[in-house]
């Protein structure tokens, strides 16, 4: 009777059982890879969003304004004397189009909006970024908001605003963040944007 029966040996299995455990560990880490490859264009994304919203406000309403104040902490003094920061400082205060009192400022890693109502006595202070997103530097330079005297020429200056932000997307203080769980998501980020007074003052 010819019993030549094919069968694996041990050593085939191992082998067969070490190939597929290579090729697993392959894939999960491709897999793990690409999610977290989408977590960090999602923390992108949701930082421009954030960001975009929050700048063009903060953009609109210092184009509109007047009288530029750097300062580097709380408003003491009413009406606003414009002050030019050539070395930069940590917030900026003016007066918008309608005779409000407005400032932002770096606080607790989120940009920051004081708003007074002219007259009125009501404040608010409210964060314009979201959690989600560590603000590291925020600093305001401001040229030509300092008025020459009457008897003396034009300065020749268009009051303008520079503004250096620099942050990271997702933050580990948030325990609810999406974003803050894993370090190597996280994304860095740095801009610089520009806002000139559209009231004329040469």
């Amino acid at each position: 009777m010819n019993r030549s029966e094919s069968a694996f040996t041990l050593i085939e299995v191992l082998v067969s059982l070490a190939l597929f455990s290579v090729v697993m560990l392959v894939g999960v880490g491709a897999l793990l890879t690409v999610i977290d490859a989408n977590a960090k264009a999602q923390a992108t994304q949701s930082v421009m969003n954030n960001l975009n919203v929050a700048i063009d406000g903060m953009m609109r309403s210092v184009r509109m304004g007047s009288h530029y104040h750097c300062d580097s902490g709380n408003i003491s003094s009413w009406p606003l004397t414009p002050r030019d920061c050539p070395n930069g400082s940590s917030g900026i205060s003016f007066v918008t189009y309608n005779g409000n009192l407005r400032r932002y400022y770096l606080k607790d890693n989120r940009i920051y909006r004081y708003a007074c109502t002219s007259g009125s006595g009501q404040c608010a202070d409210l964060p314009i970024t979201s959690p989600d997103i560590d603000i590291k530097k925020f600093d305001v330079y401001v040229a030509g908001a300092e008025r020459t005297y009457a008897d003396s020429p034009p300065d020749l200056v268009q009051p303008v605003a520079v503004f250096v932000i620099e942050g990271q997307a997702g933050s580990e203080r948030i325990s609810s963040s999406l974003y803050g769980k894993k370090k190597r998501i996280r994304t860095d980020f740095k801009l610089q944007t520009v806002a000139t007074q559209r009231l004329l003052d040469l």
